[in-house]
């Protein structure tokens, strides 16, 4: 389980764009990581525990996403301060967000790309 601020989530997407179509996100009991490789170029955003709202994470995991599905899911969801996230390694990721004062939420499910040997 990793609690982020939007804001963070935002900043590795806008990064990653201009170097591929994928992201990976990865998660440690030390941090949480954004992950994009080009061709030319990559881009990692790393987040130490200390950065996070909560982190809950006793292995390593990865896993590797489409970029233009995981930036559509925080494009819809403006008004979200921070993101739930639940992930495991090739597993889809379970994203929650308050809306409306916390009245309300939404929960996205996106599932990864397998990454081939």
């Amino acid at each position: 389980k990793i609690v982020v601020k939007t804001d963070e989530i935002r900043q590795g997407i806008r990064a990653s764009e201009s170097v591929s179509d994928h992201i990976a996100l990865v998660a440690n009991p030390e941090g949480f990581e954004m992950i994009s490789e080009g061709d030319t170029d990559s881009v990692n955003l790393k987040l130490g525990k200390d950065l996070l709202e909560e982190l809950k994470c006793k292995e390593e995991t990865r896993s590797l996403f489409p970029l233009d599905y995981f930036s559509s899911i925080f494009k819809t969801i403006s008004t979200a301060s921070v993101v739930t996230m639940h992930m495991g390694s090739d597993y889809p990721v379970k994203l929650e967000f308050s809306i409306a004062n916390e009245k309300g939420a939404v929960v996205y499910l996106l599932a990864p790309r397998i990454e081939s040997e």
